[in-house]
């Protein structure tokens, strides 16, 4: 099998020739010391983007590569927020920006910036929100075709697969309404709350659409929605407002032919079954971090969903030696492998911390002793 057949093959539940592996986002740091340490050896013919340069030297057969989502372009311009609604969410902040989403981000005298807060906090931004997503243009055909010729094909051409990340509905919602307010407005105003994350579904769907009709047959969407030791929705409201999102979301992949997964750090044990309810083909990162752990979780549910990740990021390849790497992916081929419908990768992005012999021994690991049919013998 090529990376393309074999990356399909574990997302519909099946087992390829061999555990496929795959990593989200290279950090920058990461990068540097590999370079510095191994040294990047070719441009495998991209147009830019070491990133992709490193994970086809690595052997990978697929990475994430952000930037085909929705936004933040609109002909219209962006609602207006309160003056003292805010004055009172940004008291404290010397530089702030709002990004179209409506939330609230800090900035510091480099320019960078992080999450602060959600601003919509009342029905009339709410409703002036829904409205705004609504004309919110996806990736133009341009772009499109510079995903599909310079990153898709390049990579099938090079043996890996860059599978796109466009979207995320769950992780805007409720961002842009803020901790802090969301149990309020979701129990005062659930109705107006409904009708944001399906503006967004749509949204989501519509570039995922335009995706596939370019050929590209997988997509994430990026989604964060849980804690480290829980979600952040009540199980409750997660099957009234995020199970139908999600499962429209698939149900349009597989029209197209396509297969759907959902990003979301934290602990997701409870999170599980609504997913292979809403027919979601695979989940990712399960991170190791956050308590997920594969044997009881392919226990339960067996191929119905496809596993990707739990390889410890901080605790093995940041702080393990290459032999603790060796012996933690043998395990989890023992935990999680069997009958397929598993895709090998760390629980996180790759820190800056990883080390590089790290994520070698990794993917050596997988290819030497993950080939189907599995010989546990030599795994223990």
């Amino acid at each position: 099998m090529n990376a393309h057949e074999r990356i399909i093959t574990a997302l519909s539940h099946e087992e390829p020739d061999r555990i496929p592996t795959f990593v989200q986002h290279l950090e920058d740091p990461f990068i540097k010391r590999y370079d510095e340490q191994i040294e990047l050896k070719s441009d495998f013919g991209y147009k830019g983007g070491i990133d992709l340069m490193v994970a086809t030297e690595l052997g990978l057969d697929s990475k994430w590569v952000h930037g085909a989502g929705v936004g933040p372009r609109s002909a219209k311009d962006m609602p207006e927020i309160p003056k003292d609604l805010l004055a009172d969410a940004t008291r404290g902040l010397q530089q702030y920006s709002i990004s179209s989403d409506g939330s609230l981000h800090a900035r510091n005298a480099k320019g960078e910036s992080w999450y602060q807060d959600g601003l919509l906090h009342t029905p009339e931004l709410l409703k002036a929100w829904i409205s705004f997503i609504k004309t919110f243009i996806p990736s133009d055909e341009h772009y499109l075709a510079h995903f599909t010729t310079n990153v898709w094909k390049a990579g099938l051409k090079n043996d890996i697969v860059f599978i796109p990340t466009a979207g995320g509905p769950v992780y805007t919602t409720w961002s842009s309404i803020g901790l802090k307010h969301f149990a309020y407005v979701t129990r005062k105003y659930l109705p107006l709350v409904k009708q944001l994350i399906n503006a967004w579904k749509e949204k989501t769907i519509e570039i995922h659409s335009l995706l596939f009709e370019h050929g590209i047959d997988m997509v994430f969407t990026c989604d964060d929605h849980a804690f480290k030791g829980h979600q952040i929705f009540r199980p409750e409201l997660w099957d009234e407002l995020v199970l139908p999102v999600y499962a429209e979301i698939a149900a349009n992949a597989h029209k197209h032919g396509a297969r759907y997964c959902v990003h979301t750090d934290g602990n997701l044990h409870d999170e599980i079954a609504g997913l292979v309810k809403a027919k979601v083909d695979g989940v990712d990162p399960l991170e190791y971090e956050a308590g997920n752990r594969l044997k009881p979780l392919k226990e339960h549910f067996g191929t119905r969903i496809c596993f990707i990740g739990n390889i410890p990021s901080t605790e093995v390849l940041t702080f393990g030696t290459v032999e603790d790497t060796i012996k933690v992916t043998k395990q989890q081929i023992l935990d999680a492998s069997e009958g397929g419908s598993f895709i090998s990768a760390p629980g996180s992005d790759v820190l800056g911390t990883v080390k590089p012999e790290n994520l070698q021994a990794w993917v050596a690991t997988v290819k030497k002793f993950g080939k189907y049919p599995l010989d546990t013998a030599r795994l223990r």
